[in-house]
């Protein structure tokens, strides 16, 4: 089934011209539940995997195996006021319409189709929100055996949040940090030596100057030794980048041909018409002319409504 879904954005234009998403990681969040098991769960969960009480070890098990995950976030709606306000910079950003597919597996497991652009099928998990009260899981998710239910869990603590963000109305995407297509770190001379000292390249990203962009991160070889040396050598950079309080971004690309909207906010001053005259940039969205849009305020109720432009 095709899916409509939309991203609240204050960097309009750098993404018209680079169509990537940032992957968060939870820490990252603006939600402190995020990807956190309140203590009755960690109880539970230790009773049942290891048989024993080993609480700590546990609590270290959820950290070490949930820090590697990040989080694309998606919103059902394109109209929401607050929404508006916090992600879109006070309406002076805008929000993108993205259209894929969805499918579903033995598994019933949920799959993008024609949305991110070089993600494999077990590198994410896809899903809607669910919002609640109460922070435990339903009492059945610890009926299942072994490791299948700390990811079961680590699924419930990805797609579950407080009902107080029930406006957002969000699916979002679990991905992992590592498989990001670009990874950049905040420029600085320690960084550059930290990188440097790894043996991993970098450049200036061209969409931002003061992140440094990774350019053999993900470099391969025909070599088994050699590539799980490297795999090591990742492990540690991002380790020690972490140990050193280093600003990491991870990205993933979007398909071009899932961009079917813009909606520009009431107080964009984006030159929007400059840049949809711009066939270098413009050339690759066949799917988004005629839908190019600017928000306005209604004059009979507290809403946007949208003037097509383009």
């Amino acid at each position: 089934m095709k899916v409509k879904l939309y991203k609240y954005t204050p960097h309009i234009k750098s993404f018209l011209e680079n169509p990537m998403l940032r992957c968060t990681p939870a820490h990252d969040l603006n939600d402190p539940f995020e990807l956190q098991p309140n203590l009755i769960t960690l109880d539970e969960f230790s009773k049942v995997y290891t048989g024993s009480y080993l609480f700590n070890d546990v609590a270290r098990f959820f950290d070490l195996r949930t820090s590697d995950s990040g989080v694309i976030s998606l919103s059902e709606t394109k109209s929401n006021l607050l929404m508006w306000s916090h992600y879109a910079d006070e309406h002076k950003g805008a929000v993108i319409e993205f259209t894929f597919d969805v499918e579903f597996n033995t598994e019933q497991k949920m799959l993008q189709r024609g949305f991110l652009e070089s993600i494999y099928d077990n590198k994410y998990l896809f899903d809607r929100v669910k919002y609640r009260l109460e922070r435990e899981p339903d009492n059945e998710v610890f009926n299942t055996p072994g490791y299948e239910l700390f990811l079961d869990l680590k699924a419930h603590l990805s797609f579950t949040k407080a009902e107080a963000w029930s406006y957002e109305k969000e699916y979002r995407f679990l991905c992992e940090l590592n498989s990001a297509d670009i990874i950049c770190i905040a420029d600085s001379e320690e960084t550059r030596l930290t990188l440097s000292g790894f043996g991993f390249s970098f450049e200036k990203a061209s969409f931002n100057p003061r992140l440094l962009k990774l350019t053999n991160y993900h470099e391969h070889s025909n070599d088994f030794k050699k590539d799980l040396e490297r795999s090591f050598k990742r492990q540690e950079l991002m380790s020690t980048l972490k140990k050193e309080m280093k600003s990491i971004f991870h990205f993933y690309k979007v398909k071009p041909d899932s961009i079917t909207g813009i909606y520009l906010g009431c107080k964009s001053q984006i030159d929007i018409k400059s840049l949809l005259s711009n066939g270098q940039v413009m050339d690759k969205y066949k799917n988004l002319r005629g839908n190019v849009n600017m928000s306005k305020l209604c004059q009979q109720r507290y809403e946007m409504v949208f003037e097509k432009i383009a």
